[in-house]
């Protein structure tokens, strides 16, 4: 590079990676806003011969491994066989399905079945699963096990397999998606039943699963295990009505492999894969919402509004949100009391990105049930949404002000304090949130990047320190980790952290993306390259990673490479200001000052607050012969890095400033 030249921006920054958008506050964090269904479908419709149907073949692999665990006196649940040796097979299921002392047995796939000792059901304190073995000289389908982490901001398709007890027998799969087990954990309802430190519950997903189906597996796209189904949120309509309002939730593969390596099974026996599928399709995931196994049946005509309610929440859980909409407004024109629809209908707008309706219907909630502390929550996450920060800030403290042991209120008004810009405020509601709950690890991270905000990296560094040791499989804190590392010039340390979160996810784009940005700092071009190429061949769209080959491009001087890439990344996102800036950078070491410029100004326009790109611009201006010009844009570039803490750099451009005049 050449003396006091632009800053060319790389984008691996912990601000850039963990930025927590109202979106995430709510379901619309696992949701694609954009895509035009009904487009899509005819589309679909006209290639439905060459569509993957993702369905049928999760089907028939989740018939091959699931089996019914019958009582005596205690109803049904479900497993999976997950392993054999010799005669013997090793399913999993939920340790709640086979608590009572009762008289189990186990029905295999083909129908046969097999009494259940108690010897062979194996358990540990704290966690809800149990691996049970029976003998057979039959031979049997074992499941694949996936063990990986989703990243954050990531969606993923998983099906749940088991026998609700009302259909006697017969085996249902149901669909919905998977949350990032962080995310997930901050959506739900922390007083509800998730001790997820006594339980084990760390799989969060949208699957409408019924008694039955407690113990059955979770599996991917892939058809693999990723987790057991253990239970849901719900909430009583009357006496005996129940409805599943809130998520479904599971024990992941991690927490049950660790119960079979306490418990002596060879590990040999088990078939383990660290690699996540690929994401599915917009066209094989329009074929799969409307596979017919997952119709929902339309209440009849004389139904009750309980009913119609059912049938809207499970039509959003599919996606289908014009169809919820018009379910519960039915529900609501059989009984306008019933604030539960007007909260499920408050989700299905906040989920399908309508924030204005939805805070209508929260706001309706609260008029029937002033003291229903979830309507306020919710309340808040769509202030949220629509930027109303300080009246989101009173509807969260509403929501504490009734319930105020919940560490995920504490949790969310951390969020909304930081869009405020208040920042210590912030930091003490996650503390807060950390002392309800001290295994609390995405608060951790969270806190982890505020402290990095005020540049305490020794409280940072701890922070993601505990979050792993919380979840050691997670990749976002060793990310992170590796960034901050970075950021001190400790790159043995910021290489192996990043190294890590490729071993447990290589499929891991972003972490690819970084990596390779740590290599280009290193001037490694070959290795950046490779890095960079791999995480584009992974996923096409990750404007990162096409930034950040392009600012190596850019150092090499192959002014074409670099103008395609950063033009590939504004492509795919046209308010991605960093390789508008760098196409600025391009423009001006080929010393075509005008150019730059039209460039810089685009930055400024989306963010005013952009300060390499006021400095960079003044650059420009000092170069046409525009003095003046360059000395203001230098001067509101300085104080925007005194105000962001970054002294070293306000300093070098006063000093610039001087010999400019």
């Amino acid at each position: 590079m050449k003396h006091f030249a632009p800053k060319t921006i790389f984008i691996a920054s912990l601000s850039s990676l963990l930025i927590i958008p109202a979106a995430c506050t709510q379901f619309s964090e696992a949701t694609d806003r954009s895509v035009n269904s009904l487009l899509l479908s005819q589309t679909v419709s006209k290639q439905s011969t060459k569509a993957i149907n993702i369905a049928d073949k999760v089907d028939r692999i989740a018939q091959q491994i699931t089996v019914r665990i019958d009582s005596k006196n205690s109803g049904n649940g479900s497993g999976a066989i997950i392993g054999k040796q010799g005669q013997t097979y090793y399913a999993v299921t939920a340790a709640h399905v086979v608590e009572n002392s009762d008289q189990y047995q186990i029905v295999a796939p083909d129908g046969e079945k097999y009494p259940l000792k108690t010897e062979n059901i194996l358990t540990s304190s704290g966690l809800d699963a149990a691996i049970i073995k029976f003998n057979s000289p039959k031979t049997y389908q074992v499941a694949t096990i996936g063990r990986y982490d989703l990243p954050i901001g990531k969606k993923q398709w998983v099906f749940v397999s088991g026998f609700p007890g009302s259909l006697n027998g017969t085996r249902k799969l149901a669909s919905g998606f998977r949350f990032n087990r962080d995310i997930g954990l901050a959506i739900t309802t922390d007083n509800f039943t998730l001790d997820f430190n006594t339980t084990g519950y760390e799989l969060i997903y949208t699957n409408l699963t019924q008694p039955g189906m407690s113990g059955g597996p979770v599996l991917d796209a892939n058809g693999r295990v990723i987790g057991i189904n253990a239970g849901v949120e719900g909430e009583y309509l009357t006496s005996e009505d129940v409805i599943q309002i809130g998520l479904a939730f599971g024990v992941p593969t991690s927490n049950f492999l660790g119960l079979s390596t306490k418990k002596g099974i060879p590990s040999k026996i088990l078939t383990v894969t660290n690699t996540a599928p690929k994401q599915l399709t917009e066209a094989e995931i329009v074929t799969l919402k409307n596979h017919p196994s997952f119709a929902v049946e339309k209440p009849p005509s004389n139904a009750k509004a309980s009913d119609w309610l059912t049938y809207g929440n499970q039509l959003w859980r599919l996606q289908k949100f014009d169809e919820a909409i018009i379910a519960l407004q039915k529900a609501i024109e059989l009984d306008s009391d019933l604030y539960q629809t007007y909260h499920t209908l408050g989700l299905v707008y906040l989920h399908d990105g309508k924030d204005r309706q939805a805070l209508e219907q929260f706001e309706k909630v609260i008029k029937l049930r002033p003291n229903y502390y979830q309507a306020w929550r919710s309340k808040s996450d769509a202030l949220l949404q629509l930027e109303k920060y300080q009246e989101a800030l009173a509807a969260i403290d509403k929501a504490i002000s009734f319930s105020d042991d919940d560490s995920i209120l504490y949790f969310k008004k951390s969020i909304v304090l930081y869009y405020l810009g208040r920042l210590p405020e912030s930091i003490q509601a996650l503390t807060k949130a950390i002392e309800i709950n001290p295994n609390f690890a995405y608060a951790y991270s969270i806190r982890a990047t505020r402290y990095y905000e005020q540049k305490r990296w020794d409280l940072a560094i701890s922070d993601f320190n505990k979050a792993i040791k919380i979840n050691p499989d997670v990749i976002f804190p060793y990310t992170l980790r590796g960034l901050l590392y970075a950021i001190q010039n400790q790159w043995n340390l910021a290489f192996a952290n990043l190294n890590k979160a490729l071993e447990i996810d290589p499929n891991y784009a972003d972490g690819y993306a970084i990596r390779g940005f740590f290599y280009g700092n290193q001037k490694k071009w070959n290795l950046a390259i490779a890095d960079l190429n791999k995480a584009i061949e992974i996923d096409p769209n990750n404007t990162m990673a096409y930034n950040n080959r392009g600012t190596i491009y850019l150092e090499q001087e192959k002014w074409d490479l670099a103008i395609a890439d950063f033009n590939k990344a504004i492509e795919i996102n046209p308010n991605y200001a960093a390789a508008h800036y760098n196409i600025g950078n391009v423009y001006f070491y080929q010393t075509q000052w005008k150019l730059a410029i039209g460039n810089y100004n685009k930055v400024i326009e989306m963010n005013a607050d952009y300060a390499p790109a006021y400095f960079s611009r003044g650059l420009c201006w000092v170069q046409l012969g525009e003095k003046q010009k360059g000395i203001n844009d230098l001067q509101t570039a300085a104080e925007i890095f005194k105000k962001q803490g970054d002294m070293a750099f306000y300093q070098q451009i006063m000093n610039a400033i001087g010999r400019i005049q």
